[in-house]
């Protein structure tokens, strides 16, 4: 599934880690002799204008941190702000929603625990 997003397209917000404009390092699934931590993508946008992802449901983890307020993921009725001073670690299987439209500077990695 595809969404636009101002002259991108984020491709994996909900079944791939691969968004479409991050660095992508590892596939899902691993070798299975390998364990740790597989990176599958990360990335930096300094102005993340359109972070609306609703019903989000990933196989992966996700670690996101904004540099300034202005966008938000929702849990169920739990509402959880992005912040300076924040990083929001989302588990695999976890559905959620994406929502923001400010500019934001944002930094996120997709990831997989191995082993």
């Amino acid at each position: 599934m595809s969404y636009s997003t101002r002259g991108h397209t984020s491709k994996g917000a909900y079944d791939q880690p691969f968004s479409g404009v991050g660095v992508e390092f590892d596939p899902l699934g691993a070798p299975p002799d390998r364990t740790g931590v597989t990176l599958h993508e990360s990335d930096y946008l300094p102005d993340n204008t359109d972070w609306n992802f609703p019903s989000v449901f990933s196989p992966f983890w996700r670690l996101v941190h904004n540099r300034r307020r202005g966008h938000c993921v929702l849990f169920g009725d739990e509402m959880t702000e992005l912040t300076h001073d924040r990083l929001l670690l989302i588990p695999p299987r976890q559905p959620f929603h994406c929502l923001g439209q400010n500019p934001v500077p944002a930094c996120w990695l997709t990831l997989n625990f191995i082993g």
